[in-house]
């Protein structure tokens, strides 16, 4: 055993080594582009699984295959998963996104017609092809499997869709902010990062770490296990080593306990399973079942060349045509190397290894084409290397023979814990170019070119995949229709809890008319006006549907005297004028796809859940007794008292279809209310891509205002992000996979609906954390969940949880009435913090002097 010493030079000499082959790897690619000429029927080397091993495979291929060969990349997923970077996706929320990123048919490197990618599951082997679902034959010369690994059932995240992992941590980091006692099962890699995260995140919480074998990480070395234990008694993390507790039938994820072996009982709020992973060799295992090893999880066997073994009584160093299948490689993961290579080591099943062991197949094909001798897999000393986060600013580089042990320590600056693209992870990265940030390919197969990409940073030493709790899939129950969670009372609606304002003067408002234009719609006014005859104690409400489609409007009223309908069907373009007491309490909302027979009430139960209609449902009844979701909401309280209006657009029952709430002070006779100026009274809620104009477009600047004074509008949004905002388990009808079904995500190029339907957390999962009841029925425990921090970026003016009060509500002199607007188009407003000095004295003493 060398000294330790000669084993940091060695670590020293590789790094440099594995540096300098990169550098010359794309010097190489440069030349190769010059040379590679595309031919009409080239040979395939085909490659199942993009992942680690798969996708530095493929980038080595375009770089040096010859003329007249291609590779052909067959990947079931939509996005490569960066997985080492999701145990940190579990405690600091809002960088999820940045650990995916979608598969492209473009490679910046790759010549004309080397590179073909060919989204779907393959099926079969056969000798010389590839079998793919839908019966397409994919020929082959060389064949590369490269299926990789998957978290063990039932807490495995295998998702096949950018949307289902963002909704799965974001339902997970959810349900890790409400849980005061968190359990880990595992401490291995995953569950220590995880714990020491949240720990460090939210030192109040208790976090334990309950672990089957003697020593944290016992598939490395005694020192990576102290680094550990070190870290877990610093920030006060429980750990129980040698425990293997029992989960006896009905042992829920949420709100339950463990009995260990020397009979304690350790309960939690949430419980995470980090408890390993599974060797997705079940499409080798089908072709080639006498070349997989023993056990259910056991992997292809392949020879020191990775070539796949033909039987497993073969001695494992065979190399002859007899022995295995010299055409047919097997890397990362899904692979078992002979132990003469590996010298035993367990420490190999990460994505730096992986990646190493694609690129000596690429080597070796080339190799082959070129009658040349392959070349065997030597496990190099950063192979075996892992970097560990221990808290949110610290983390450890671990190197490894096998016999020494090297730590660096490093130490992460306030700030930069969110692990991204220049986070916590390798040190210098590896540019991945050919990981296209667009995702503009969605057909079955699409030719690569040479179109240059933007690029994202990759990272290939840690192999971290991720198993947890069944999180935000988990299904939940509806309230029932009808049920408002949170009432008007409940510091929501009623004057009484609003901001603290000066009553107004008293103001007569002797006028009997007032005017109204014929048709709100945008950019558009009506020169005719006409005047609609009213009581001195009524104010107006007009509601109109700029929708394409029907919209069926629904009113429920709290208290004062309503319009004296509950629910009316609206046509596409067409408004209703009403009138309400000037004490009147209440909200309006719009409802989609609605299948009644007539007004009698009667319902179509083909919609989902066998409602009359698909969003914002109401007992299925065209007169709406009572308020149902996901609806987005028009609120209004008329406080006649203190000739005020208070109202707000709400997204805490959930969204279903754009809003807008336009103040009639611009047609009102009364000169006070005249005067206000239109931009600070009339805000608007775009979550919906199909209406939305890009960053930057001001096309709805006229909506209820003029050219002096234009609405400001949320700038900074992007219209993927629009399309992204809801979290994947609240959608109503999430597609079964990409490209498929009603909402496509926002990185498929399909034409959009026009409504996005998002449940609101209340609604899904009816608990107080979200519901703002029980222990959190106060402002100081209820605080917003990532639902509501979407919503507030998507809709600024909106309500987004119950205790949004100051963040969201107007309040105007009383007089004029509104017009509620369904689809308007263009951006949703920013008023509230654009012109909070404004609103606030306009609350206190009914005009504005700074405009």
């Amino acid at each position: 055993m060398a000294p330790k010493w000669f084993f940091v030079l060695l670590i020293i000499r590789d790094f440099f080594t594995a540096i300098t082959g990169f550098l010359a790897l794309g010097l190489r690619g440069r030349i190769h582009r010059l040379t590679y000429k595309s031919v009409e029927q080239p040979k395939n080397i085909v490659v199942i699984g993009g992942s680690f091993a798969g996708w530095w495979l493929l980038d080595t291929l375009i770089k040096t295959l010859p003329t007249g060969w291609r590779v052909v990349l067959i990947e079931k997923n939509s996005h490569f998963h960066f997985t080492w970077l999701w145990p940190r996706m579990v405690g600091v929320p809002g960088h999820d996104h940045k650990s995916i990123v979608p598969y492209s048919a473009k490679h910046p490197h790759a010549p004309e017609g080397i590179y073909v990618l060919k989204k779907g599951n393959a099926t079969r082997i056969e000798k010389d092809a590839v079998v793919l679902e839908g019966g397409e034959r994919v020929p082959f010369e060389y064949l590369v499997i490269a299926t990789g690994s998957s978290p063990r059932f039932p807490s495995g995240l295998t998702p096949l869709s950018k949307g289902e992992v963002l909704g799965y941590f974001h339902g997970l980091q959810e349900q890790v902010q409400a849980a005061s006692s968190i359990v880990l099962v595992g401490g291995g890699p995953v569950g220590v990062e995880i714990g020491t995260d949240v720990k460090s995140r939210y030192p109040d919480k208790s976090v334990t770490i309950i672990h089957s074998r003697g020593r944290l990480m016992n598939n490395f070395g005694a020192r990576l296990h102290e680094a550990g234990i070190e870290a877990c008694k610093e920030l006060k993390i429980q750990v129980h080593l040698e425990e293997r507790p029992d989960f006896p039938k009905g042992t829920t994820h949420e709100n339950g306990s463990l009995t260990l072996k020397s009979g304690e009982t350790v309960k939690y709020d949430l419980l995470i399973n980090c408890t390993g992973q599974r060797i997705d060799s079940s499409l080798a295992r089908e072709s080639f079942p006498d070349s997989i090893g023993i056990g259910p999880d056991g992997g292809i066997l392949v020879n020191p060349y990775l070539q796949v073994l033909k039987t497993a009584s073969t001695k494992a160093d065979a190399t002859t045509d007899a022995d295995a299948y010299t055409n047919i490689f097997a890397a990362g993961d899904v692979a078992t190397i002979p132990q003469s290579v590996t010298g035993g080591s367990s420490t190999l099943k990460m994505g730096r290894a992986a990646s190493m062991q694609g690129m000596l197949v690429a080597t070796n094909i080339v190799r082959a084409i070129k009658g040349q001798q392959p070349k065997a897999y030597k496990v190099g000393n950063l192979d075996r290397g892992l970097k560990l986060t221990l808290g949110l600013n610290k983390g450890i580089y671990y190197l490894t023979d096998g016999h020494n042990e090297v730590i660096f320590r490093q130490a992460v600056k306030e700030g930069k814990e969110n692990k991204d693209a220049q986070g916590l992870l390798v040190g210098d990265d590896l540019n991945a170019s050919h990981m296209n940030v667009d995702d503009e390919c969605d057909s079955s197969e699409i030719s690569g070119g040479n179109e240059e990409t933007e690029s994202l940073p990759t990272k290939l030493l840690v192999h971290l995949l991720y198993e947890a709790s069944e999180g935000a899939s988990m299904s939940r129950s509806l309230l029932p229709s009808g049920w408002p969670y949170r009432s008007f009372q409940a510091g929501h609606i009623a004057p009484s809890s609003r901001l603290a304002i000066s009553t107004l003067p008293s103001k007569s408002d002797t006028s009997s008319t007032i005017r109204t234009s014929s048709l709100a719609i945008h950019h558009q006014r009506d020169p005719m006006l006409r005047t609609v005859g009213r009581r001195d104690d009524t104010l107006p409400l007009r509601v109109t549907n700029l929708c394409n489609e029907v919209i069926y409007t629904a009113i429920l009223t709290q208290s004062g005297t309503g319009p004296g309908t509950g629910g009316f069907k609206l046509d596409p373009n067409a408004n209703k004028e009403l009138a309400v007491s000037a004490d009147w309490v209440g909200r309006v909302w719009g409802r989609t796809n609605c299948t009644f027979f007539d007004n009698s009430g009667s319902m179509n139960s083909s919609n989902p859940g066998g409602t009359a209609c698909a969003t914002g449902d109401c007992g299925n009844l065209v007169e709406c007794q009572g308020a149902g979701g996901p609806a987005t909401l028009a609120e209004f309280t008329y406080a006649s008292s203190q000739k005020q209006s208070f109202y707000d657009i709400s997204l805490v029952d959930g969204y279903n279809l754009p809003i807008a709430i336009r103040s009639l002070v611009s047609e009102s006779d009364n000169p006070d209310l005249a005067n206000i100026p239109p931009n600070l009274v009339n805000p608007v809620c775009i979550g919906s891509v199909s209406l939305l104009a890009p960053p930057g477009d001001t096309s709805d600047q006229d909506f209820g205002t003029n050219s002096s004074y234009p609405l400001p509008l949320e700038q900074n949004i992007t219209l993927a992000e629009v399309a992204d905002w809801c979290p994947f388990p609240l959608l109503i009808l999430p597609p079964e996979k990409p490209g498929d079904g009603v909402y496509p995500y926002p990185d498929d190029i399909i034409k959009r609906p026009i409504f996005s339907p998002c449940q609101s957390a209340c609604s899904k999962w009816n608990k107080p954390r979200y519901c703002c009841t029980g222990s959190h029925s106060n402002p100081g425990s209820c605080l917003p969940s990532y639902y509501s921090t979407q919503a507030k970026k998507v809709c600024p003016d909106a309500y987004s949880f119950a205790y949004d009060d100051q963040a969201s509500t107007f309040i105007i002199p009383q007089g004029a009435g509104f017009e509620v607007v369904f689809c308007p188009s263009g951006r949703s407003t920013n008023i509230l913090a654009t012109f909070g000095d404004q609103l606030a004295e306009l609350a206190q003493t009914g005009h504005v002097t700074r405009r």
